[in-house]
């Protein structure tokens, strides 16, 4: 099971070895990207956790917030979703739909200025990637959690950082 605390501090830690990060960003096919836009990413699952899923406010409360940011890429598992829909509506033609293969969509997601994820182990990975940016986590809590009820050795989100700093907790 490897949503668990001590796991993913273990995962988090290794991916932030200097070997193993350089070998990252150097290898990442956005890599041109890193540190040269002010562009946002969100991940926001849906599909079989839809019920878990923080809703309009949390993604808008955060986007609103953010000093620049003209392109917002979203990822997602439901683009035809109305919660996908209504951000559209909200923010217009700065979303963008990507449906890249999921390795591109993580490293892609890495190299974004900003980076905005939902709850699970994707969304997971691709903030302990993303090296330079700043991400949003969702606070590990009973609404948005389905390990809620191992909640005292799970919590994937608490205690990570950037290089450039710690995760900012939402909801």
């Amino acid at each position: 099971y490897f949503q668990t605390k001590l796991i993913t501090d273990e995962i988090h830690k290794w991916l932030y070895e200097e070997s193993i990060s350089k070998r990252i960003r150097e290898k990442n096919k956005f890599a041109s990207r890193y540190q040269n836009n002010t562009d946002c990413f969100i991940h926001i699952r849906l599909g079989d956790v839809e019920k878990w899923n923080p809703g309009f406010e949390y993604y808008n409360s955060i986007i609103t917030k953010l000093p620049e940011c003209p392109d917002i890429y979203i990822a997602t598992d439901s683009p035809k979703h109305e919660l996908i829909k209504q951000i559209q509506k909200k923010f217009g033609s700065r979303i963008k739909i990507i449906n890249y293969e999921l390795t591109d969509i993580m490293l892609f997601a890495s190299t974004c200025k900003y980076v905005i994820l939902s709850y699970g182990t994707f969304s997971a990975i691709i903030g302990y990637i993303s090296y330079y940016s700043t991400v949003y986590c969702l606070r590990f809590c009973k609404k948005y959690a389905w390990d809620w009820k191992a909640r005292s050795e799970c919590d994937m989100f608490r205690d990570k950082s950037t290089l450039i700093g710690p995760w900012i907790v939402n909801g």
